[in-house]
This record gives C-alpha cells, sequence and structure tokens, in this order.
C-alpha cells in the first residue's frame, strides 16, 4: 500500500470517528437538554417543597407558641385549683373541729337530760303519792255532800 493509500485509509477512520463523536455530541446534547429540562423541575420541585416546608414551620410555630399559651393558662389554674382544694381542705378541718365541739355539747345534753328524766321520775313519786293521798279526800269530800245533800 502505497502513502497516499495509507492516508486514504486513516483520512477515512478518522472522518468515521468524526462522524462518530459528532453523532456522540449530538446525543450528549440531547442529553444535556434533557437534564436541564429534569433539573429546571427538580429545582421547582425543591422550590416548591421549599415553600411547603416553610409553611408548614410557620404552622408549627404557631402551634407551639399556643401550645405555649395553654400550657401557662393550665398552670394557672392548676396553681388556682391547689389554692382552693387548700382552702377547702381547711374548710373541712374546721367544720370538723366543729363537729366535734358539737358532739361533746350533744353528750351534755344527753347527761343533763338523764339527770332531768330522775329528778322528774323522783318528783312523779313523791308528788303521785300525795296527789293520790288528795284525791282520795276529795272524794269522800264529795261523797259526804252529796249524801247531805
Amino acid at each position: 500500500m502505497s502513502e497516499i493509500d495509507d492516508l486514504k485509509v486513516r483520512m477515512a477512520t478518522i472522518e468515521e470517528q468524526v462522524a462518530t463523536l459528532a453523532n456522540q455530541v449530538q446525543a450528549n446534547r440531547a442529553d444535556a437538554a434533557a437534564a436541564r429540562v429534569l433539573a429546571g423541575a427538580a429545582d421547582r420541585d425543591v422550590s416548591e417543597f421549599r415553600a411547603i416546608l416553610r409553611n408548614h414551620t410557620q404552622v408549627l410555630n404557631a402551634m407551639n407558641e399556643r401550645v405555649g399559651i395553654v400550657e401557662d393558662k393550665v398552670d394557672g389554674l392548676r396553681g388556682e385549683f391547689t389554692s382552693r382544694m387548700d382552702q377547702l381542705d381547711g374548710r373541712i378541718d374546721r367544720l370538723d373541729g366543729h363537729m366535734g365541739q358539737l358532739d361533746g355539747r350533744i353528750d351534755q345534753l344527753d347527761g343533763h337530760m338523764g339527770q332531768l328524766d330522775g329528778r322528774i321520775d323522783r318528783l312523779e313519786a313523791e308528788h303521785g303519792r300525795k296527789l293520790d293521798d288528795h284525791g282520795q279526800k276529795l272524794d269522800e269530800i264529795l261523797n259526804l255532800l252529796r249524801s247531805r245533800g
């Protein structure tokens, strides 16, 4: 083979390789364009997700603030409830003391009633005999008056 033939073969090979490379570059350009489209869509998706995440973060922060407010109110109510329960316990303790005093006074009254019952029984026994005696004498007087009458 001559040098020219050799150059022609080499040139044909190079042209073939250039054509292949041109096809690959064309395909790469198409792939790059598709990748840019996909990247743009992904960028929009990421932006949308960031916006959604930002909104969710704002909502969560607002909810945290409200939960804090509710917790403060619950703590205040718990303190007020505890204070009122302590007051109620004090009142119940005082009532228990008064009830104990009343029980003592009732016991004293029961004792006095027992003493009065005993005195009344003695008075009835003493005066009952005297009344019976007077009743008999009055019956005798009435009988005398009827018999004269």
